[in-house]
């Protein structure tokens, strides 16, 4: 290899080295570094939503509270455990072979009318 040639190479690998290193470590002092700027965020979708905190005061209501009772007749999600027949539509090891509940016009009016919403 001729000398130029090599002592070219030594000068770009000397510049390119040090450089290689700005980017980590501007990213590293950029995650060190405090800031009271909120931080970027390129596709924000839910991230950033207003709530209320649990037990908190909300003047949006006129009870000023912000959690809501609960309404009644309705059931949490993931609560219906205590029947098994209903839950897992099984009782012991054998299937349930019977409606939970008797079957009338009126119901099944009423089920197809939630049905077709």
């Amino acid at each position: 290899m001729p000398r130029m040639l090599r002592n070219i190479l030594i000068a770009v690998v000397a510049v390119l080295v040090p450089l290689s290193m700005v980017p980590p470590l501007l990213i590293a002092k950029a995650r060190l570094t405090k800031s009271k700027d909120p931080r970027i965020q390129l596709v924000p979708d839910m991230d950033n939503q207003p709530k209320f905190k649990t037990q908190s005061r909300n003047g949006l209501f006129a009870d000023h509270r912000a959690m809501r009772p609960l309404i009644e007749g309705t059931v949490a999600r993931d609560q219906l455990h205590e029947d098994d027949a209903l839950y897992r539509g099984k009782v012991g090891d054998k299937w349930v072979e019977t409606f939970p509940v008797p079957v009338t016009a009126q119901r099944m009016r009423r089920g197809e009318q939630r049905y077709d919403v």
